[in-house]
C-alpha cells in the first residue's frame, strides 16, 4: 500500500505545473515526516506559493490536566498564531492549503490517502485537487492512537463513502468558522521584511520641563478635590440615594456626610483594624476619636452599603464593569485635564485585590497581588508616576480588535493623549503588548516606542537565536533593522535573554551595566545596548503607582463585587493629587502626611458630634459608687421578677440587698470590687 502511494504521488507530481507542484510537494513532504504545530507554521511561513492556508489546532497536551499554561495570550481573541504556548506548539496540526483557482471542488482529498487521489472529470481526464488536507502526528507523542488500522490507511475496497462524506462536511464547517483567521493568516504571508545589520539614530528626548497649570497655593484637600469635585460628589450622592430607595431604604445622604465617609475610608489605609466597627468601640486599644466625631457607626455602614456610581436603569449588559464604568470615565477625564504634559509614558497592567466570585476576576502568578481584577494603567515617567485607569477588562476594548488586545490598549491610550496635546510621545510597554505591527502603527502616528517582545513576534528577524546566545558571555548582543520601516530588533544576554524593539532608540552608544560575577566573586561591568538601558529607566511608572497604592490601600471591605474597584479609584485619585502637590508646592510632604491632611480636614469640616440615642428606662434605684465599693453588709437574695444585672446587663433573678439592684451570683464579686 505504501509503494502504491509513492507511485501515485510521483504520477500526480509529473502532471502538475510549477506552482501546483510546489504546493503539492510541500504537503507531500509533510506527510512523510511528522511535524509539530511549530514546525508546520515555520514551513508555511517560508513557502508562500499557495494562495492561503487553514491551520486547525487541537487542544494542548495538558488540556485535561490539573495545571495548564498560564499565558496572557488567552485574552487575545484574534486568533494570533504568535501567542500559542509550548504545549500547544508540540501538538498535532491539521493544515489545508488552498491552491490556484479553477480546480474541481469535489476532488478535495488527503495527501496520505492514495485511494482517493484517483478522481476523473467528465471527459475521463485527471483533475488536480483544489485543496490538499494534511493531518500530521507529533514527533514525540506518548498517547496511543485511538484510530483503527482500517481508518488510518483507507483503501479503495473499504467502501467508507459515508465516513468520507461526514469528514468532508466537518472540514467545510471548520473552514467556515475560521474564515477570519484564514484571511489574517493569508495577509500575514504577504509581508516580507528585509532585515539588515544596521543601527538607527537615537531620537533625543525633549529637554523642556513639563508644564503644570495648577494653583501654587493649593492645599492637599484642594488638590484631591480637583478630581473628586462637587460635580462628582453630587453624582455619587444622587445615585447612592436612588440605589437605597430601590432597596427599600431611605438614605438621604448629603455631600458632607459623603466626605466624612470618605475620610473614614482613607483613615483605614493607615489605621488598619480587623473589623471596621472597632473604630467606634469604647475600648482603649481600638477607640478612634476622629471616626467617632466624624460620623456615627451605623450611619457609616448605611452609606458605604448603598454607595453607587451607576444608573441602575441604564446598565450595559455586555460590560462586566458597568457598575463602575461611569466613575472610571469621569476620573479619567479629570486626570487628563490636570495631568502634567510629559513625553515619557509607560503602559502596564495593575491588579486590584478581590477574593470573591466574579467573571472578570483573574489569578496571575508572580504578581504581588495574585487574585483580583486586572486593570490597564498608563503612567508618566518613573519619578512622577501620574496614573490613568485605561480600561478594566478585555470586553471594553473594541476599537482596534484586528490588531489584538495588547495593541488596542496602546492605541486607545495614544488617542486619549492626542486630545490633550499634539506632541511626540515615547511609550514603553512589555512583551504582552509589543508586536512589529503595533510599532509600525505608532511610527505612522509620530509616536516613539520601546518594548520587550516575545521571540515568536519578531517576524523571523535573523538575530542570534536564544539557544545560541545562551552559550555566549553575559553582555553579548545582536541586532537587525527592517530596511523599509526602520524598526530595530535587539537581543541581549544578561541573566536571561531579552529582546527589545524600538523605532527611535538605537543600540549605540553602548552603556555599562554593573553585575555580580560569581566566577570572579566581585561586581563587573558588561556592555548594555542603549535602548535596553532606556527601557529599564523608564518602564517603572505603573510599578511605582502600584507601590504607592499598596502602602496605604483602603482596608475596609464589603461583599459587593465592585466595592474594591470604587476604593481603588479613591486611592488612585489621592496618589495623583499627591504627585501634583509635589510639583506645585515647596513644602516637602510625603504621601502619608498628604493623606492624613485630607482625613483631618474632612473630619473637622463636615463631621457632626454624636447625638445621644433614645433614652432608656430609668434605673431601679439610685446608689453611689462609695456604697457599692465599701465592702460592708452586701448580701444576695432571690427576687420575684426578673430584672437586669447592673454588671453584665442580662436578665437575673437575684439582687443585692444593700445596693437594691439586680446582680448575678457570678457577677456579685466583680460588681462590688471593680470601680
Amino acid at each position: 500500500m505504501l509503494y502504491f502511494s509513492w507511485l501515485y504521488s510521483l504520477h500526480k507530481f509529473a502532471q502538475m505545473d510549477k506552482d501546483d507542484a510546489k504546493c503539492y510537494l510541500l504537503v507531500f513532504m509533510l506527510c512523510i515526516y511528522r511535524y509539530s504545530v511549530r514546525e508546520v507554521i515555520e514551513i508555511l511561513l517560508e513557502d508562500t506559493d499557495f494562495t492561503s492556508a487553514d491551520v486547525y489546532i487541537p487542544p494542548p497536551e495538558n488540556a485535561t490536566g490539573s495545571l495548564t499554561d498560564e499565558d496572557s495570550a488567552d485574552e487575545d481573541d484574534t486568533g494570533n498564531l504568535d501567542n500559542l504556548p509550548g504545549t500547544q506548539l508540540r501538538q498535532t496540526a491539521e493544515v489545508v492549503l488552498h491552491g490556484p483557482a479553477g480546480f474541481d471542488e469535489e476532488s478535495a482529498t488527503s495527501a496520505d490517502d492514495p485511494a482517493m487521489h484517483s478522481t476523473s472529470g467528465g471527459d475521463g481526464e485527471q483533475t488536480n485537487p483544489p485543496e490538499l488536507e494534511l493531518v500530521t502526528r507529533p514527533a514525540r507523542s506518548r498517547q496511543p492512537s485511538r484510530r483503527k488500522q482500517s481508518d488510518a490507511h483507507p483503501t479503495v475496497g473499504d467502501g467508507d463513502q459515508a465516513e468520507r462524506s461526514e469528514s468532508s462536511a466537518t472540514t467545510n464547517k471548520r473552514k467556515q468558522n475560521n474564515t477570519t483567521t484564514t484571511q489574517k493568516f493569508a495577509k500575514k504571508q504577504k509581508l516580507q521584511r528585509k532585515w539588515i545589520k544596521k543601527d538607527i539614530c537615537t531620537v533625543q528626548p525633549r529637554t523642556d520641563a513639563y508644564s503644570v497649570n495648577e494653583d501654587l497655593a493649593a492645599t492637599p484637600e484642594a488638590m484631591f478635590e480637583k478630581f473628586f469635585d462637587e460635580e462628582l460628589y453630587t453624582m455619587i450622592m444622587e445615585r447612592s440615594n436612588t440605589y437605597a430607595l430601590k432597596h427599600g431604604k431611605t438614605l438621604d445622604v448629603s455631600i458632607g456626610e459623603l466626605k466624612c465617609a470618605f475620610a473614614v475610608l482613607l483613615l483605614s489605609g493607615y489605621v488598619n483594624l480587623p473589623r471596621r466597627r472597632m473604630l467606634w468601640e469604647s475600648s482603649d486599644d481600638t477607640y478612634n476619636q476622629l471616626a467617632v466625631k466624624a460620623i456615627r457607626r451605623d450611619r457609616f455602614d448605611d452609606i458605604i452599603g448603598s454607595l453607587s456610581v451607576a444608573d441602575s436603569d441604564n446598565l450595559d449588559a455586555h460590560d462586566k464593569f458597568t457598575k463602575v464604568r461611569p466613575l472610571f470615565r469621569e476620573l479619567n477625564a479629570r486626570f487628563l485635564k490636570h495631568a502634567p504634559s510629559e513625553e515619557i509614558h509607560s503602559i502596564d497592567e495593575s491588579m486590584v485585590p478581590y477574593f470573591g466570585k466574579h467573571g472578570a476576576k483573574q489569578c496571575i502568578r508572580g504578581k504581588p497581588i495574585r487574585f483580583g481584577y486586572k486593570i490597564w494603567c498608563g503612567c508618566s515617567d518613573w519619578d512622577t508616576a501620574f496614573g490613568w485607569i485605561l480600561m478594566s477588562e478585555k470586553g471594553s476594548v473594541t476599537k482596534y480588535d484586528e490588531l489584538g488586545l495588547g495593541a488596542s490598549v496602546i492605541l486607545q491610550y495614544a488617542d486619549v493623549l492626542a486630545t490633550k496635546e499634539k506632541r511626540r510621545y515615547h511609550f514603553f510597554f512589555d512583551n504582552f503588548f509589543t508586536s512589529l505591527t503595533l510599532v509600525e502603527e505608532l511610527t505612522s502616528r509620530n509616536i516613539s516606542c520601546t518594548g520587550t517582545v516575545r521571540e515568536n513576534r519578531t517576524d523571523n528577524c535573523p538575530v542570534t537565536a536564544s539557544k545560541d546566545m545562551v552559550k555566549m558571555a553575559r553582555g553579548s548582543y545582536d541586532y537587525r533593522t527592517d530596511q523599509d520601516t526602520c524598526v530595530l530588533v535587539c537581543r541581549w544576554k544578561d541573566n536571561s535573554i531579552v529582546t527589545v524593539v524600538s523605532n527611535t532608540t538605537g543600540v549605540h552608544p553602548l552603556c555599562k551595566a554593573s553585575i555580580y560575577s560569581f566566577a570572579e566573586k566581585k561586581r563587573v561591568y558588561i556592555d548594555q545596548p542603549h535602548l535596553i538601558r532606556s527601557y529599564c529607566e523608564n518602564m517603572g511608572g505603573v510599578d511605582r503607582l502600584d507601590q504607592n497604592l499598596a502602602a496605604y490601600r483602603i482596608s475596609i471591605r464589603k461583599k459587593k463585587w465592585y466595592f474594591p474597584l470604587l476604593m481603588h479609584c479613591i486611592d488612585v485619585a489621592v496618589q495623583n493629587a499627591w504627585q501634583l502637590y509635589r510639583r506645585t508646592e515647596s513644602e516637602n510632604r510625603d504621601l502619608l502626611s498628604f493623606r492624613r491632611y485630607i482625613v483631618l480636614s474632612y473630619a473637622r469640616k463636615y463631621g457632626t458630634a454624636p447625638q445621644p440615642g433614645r433614652r432608656g428606662r430609668p434605673t431601679e434605684s439610685g446608689f453611689s459608687t462609695d456604697i457599692r465599693l465599701d465592702g460592708l453588709c452586701h448580701y444576695i437574695t432571690q427576687q420575684d421578677k426578673q430584672t437586669r444585672c447592673r454588671h453584665c446587663h442580662q436578665k437575673t433573678t437575684t439582687r443585692c440587698t444593700k445596693c437594691d439592684v439586680g446582680v448575678h451570683v457570678r457577677c456579685f464579686v466583680d460588681f462590688h470590687t471593680r470601680p
